[in-house]
């Protein structure tokens, strides 16, 4: 089924410091750019999403292409059937979320790899779709298979295909293993990660950029959850709540506008 159809209008398809009185500024870093992708990227989640107003040459789509469920049976899918309306051009990758059983062991999740690869690849052969993305909290005991597994997919993938991948922000400073990860792009997701997000977004804050080369450069954010207030990185991505509106739209836009973008652009956003 051709779930992608484009016209001249729209293309739619159907799927803190401790107190110090002088603190130290951030260090400075070259964070790394990514030409094939514009400033701002949107995760486009459940729901119909109207996006047409929304600046093709600023921002992008990540639209969640289908839902992988994990368990000792195989895997069941569970593909997008809500619209989303696009303007013509927009850079637009397909996220593959996986989840799995809790019985699940490395071995086990391995014996559905060319399963799940092949799922992905009908995503990456959607019409427009210039890359994918694995949006998967793997613990800790399923990395190396994990890393395995994405090689697997990479190998597979059409020529030109981009891949990418989300990350919990505490890989981004401690846990050092996403250097092993053969992507284009990580993104490290500042939000809900519970009781860790403070300490983390004050970490950032303090350090001004991501232990973790990897992760630099990228960044993604919630509208509605509090933003480092320090760290200005050449690609943000946004996640919402709910259906995008045409506000959430220009503070996205409008985050980009400036060099203070993290700190001015938005005060806890409202739809």
């Amino acid at each position: 089924m051709n779930l992608v159809s484009m016209n001249r209008r729209v293309l739619a398809f159907s799927m803190g410091l401790l107190g110090c009185t002088r603190p130290e500024p951030p260090p400075t870093f070259a964070a790394p750019t990514h030409p094939w992708l514009p400033p701002a990227m949107i995760w486009a989640w459940h729901g119909r999403q109207d996006l047409s107003g929304l600046d093709p040459d600023r921002v992008g789509v990540a639209y969640l292409a289908r839902t992988l469920h994990i368990g000792p049976q195989g895997v069941d899918v569970t593909p997008r059937h809500e619209a989303i309306i696009l303007p013509p051009n927009t850079t637009l990758l397909g996220v593959v979320r996986i989840e799995i059983d809790p019985v699940m062991s490395p071995e086990m999740w391995l014996q559905w790899s060319e399963r799940m690869i092949d799922q992905v690849l009908v995503v990456a052969g959607e019409p427009h779709v210039r890359g994918v993305q694995i949006d998967f909290d793997a613990p800790t005991r399923f990395r190396s298979a994990y890393v395995s597994w994405l090689s697997a997919l990479r190998s597979r993938l059409p020529q030109g295909q981009r891949l990418s991948m989300t990350a919990l922000a505490s890989w981004c400073f401690d846990d050092r293993w996403l250097d092993r990860a053969p992507v284009d792009v990580v993104v490290p997701m500042m939000f809900a990660i519970g009781s860790a997000t403070a300490v983390l977004r004050t970490r950032l804050e303090r350090e001004g950029r991501f232990a973790e080369p990897a992760c630099s450069g990228t960044l993604g954010l919630s509208m509605d959850e509090p933003w480092p207030s320090h760290p200005s990185f050449p690609h943000l991505w946004f996640f919402g709540p709910g259906s995008w509106t045409p506000k959430r739209i220009a503070q996205v836009e409008a985050s980009i506008a400036t060099p203070a973008r993290v700190t001015t652009a938005l005060a806890l956003g409202q739809p």
